[in-house]
This record gives C-alpha cells, structure tokens and sequence, in this order.
C-alpha cells in the first residue's frame, strides 16, 4: 500500500511541476496578427486586461524579458494560420500601463536535408499572410535593400506593422566544387519570420523599431 501512495504522489508532484497547456490552439487570420497582441486581445486594452486575456485563452501567464512579456510554444502557445502551427513566440511591451508594441517570431528550424520541406513551409505560411494583407486593401511597402528574404512594411487603421523573413544559418560545409548560391546539403537552420506592430495608441516610433 505504502509503494502505491508513494507512487501517486510522485506523479501529483510531477503534473505539479509540468507547464501549463494551452486549453486549445487558437485560429488566428491576418487581421489577428497584425490587429491583437498575442493573437486574441485588443491592443487597446490596459496592460492588466491584455494580461488576463492571455491567461484565460492559453492558461499561462506571459514570462518578463528584456523589458517586454513573452507567451512561446514552450509554455503551450500555439496559433493556427491557414492550417499550419510553427514554433512560435509572441510578445508585448508596455508604458504607462498600455500597449506600447507587440509582435510574433514565428520559426521554421530544418535539419540538414530537411531545408527543402521547412522552405516549402515557411513559403505557403509568408504567402498566404502577405495575400490576405493586400486583400485587406492594405498598401505593402517593400525594402529592397535588406539582406532579409524580404522585408515588408505596412499601415493600418490600428499602427503601424512591420514583416521580415531571414534564414539563419546554425552549420554548413562548404565544398569546393559547390556552384555559386548553391546550398549545401548538410545545412541546418531555420526561416524565422517577424512580425511586429505599433498600435495608433503608442508614443510616435517605426514598426521597424520594434
């Protein structure tokens, strides 16, 4: 008897210690990334609401770094865009108790000879988004000298937001006899996707800033 109420209190400890789980995956469209901080509150709303908001959806509270809170895939965050759910992170930073800026990192990591299948991922993700901004009626300003993938910048009635899609490069052996801009085979990485917007309500700054 002693083994067996041992053992149920050793897994009581251990779903204790487990994070929090979002309740369910959240469908998110254009307008949601753009237009809610973490996907689902207004960002018109004060610092606490934003808050709350983001516990009752995802049953966690946004971690503090670096000035700003974060809600990431690691503690249960998960948006759905047109049928896909990448690693992500979202955050918001605050002043004066309101939304100052928020954004997302979306993330498509590959292991060597994967690149192809995340590239293919992250194309049909970036696409999709950047056809429903400009079905929004949305005017889409592009840098052309970034060494981004692309590097998009728009306004809308609520801020101003800002997207930049890089690839970073974790390793890779260059061979010799590699044709120039080809890809070795044996690199990993990741696409990373940024998406990060100043509400109308914010002090007067870039979405580039963010």
């Amino acid at each position: 008897m002693k083994s067996i109420i041992a053992s149920i209190s050793a897994l009581l400890m251990t779903l204790v210690a487990m994070p929090a789980f979002a309740k369910a995956p959240v469908t998110v469209n254009a307008a949601d990334l753009i237009g809610k901080v973490y996907g689902v509150a207004d960002p018109g709303c004060s610092e606490s609401e934003c808050r709350r908001e983001a516990q009752a959806r995802f049953e966690t509270l946004p971690e503090v770094e670096e000035g700003a809170e974060w809600l990431s895939s690691d503690n249960g965050f998960v948006l759905v865009y047109e049928g896909q759910s990448p690693e992500v992170e979202a955050m918001a930073r605050y002043e004066r108790g309101e939304v100052a800026g928020y954004g997302y990192i979306f993330y498509f990591p590959y292991e060597a000879t994967q690149r192809n299948a995340a590239n293919h991922e992250q194309c049909e993700f970036c696409s999709a988004l950047l056809q429903e901004l400009s079905d929004m009626g949305l005017t889409l300003g592009s840098d052309l000298e970034t060494d981004s993938l692309f590097d998009v910048s728009g306004a809308f009635s609520g801020g101003d937001f800002h997207l930049a899609l890089t690839e970073e490069v974790a390793s890779e052996t260059p061979g010799e006899d590699l044709p120039a801009g080809a890809i070795p085979a044996d690199r990993e990485g990741q696409f990373v996707l940024l998406i990060s917007v100043v509400p109308t309500n914010a002090v007067p700054m870039t979405a580039a800033n963010l």
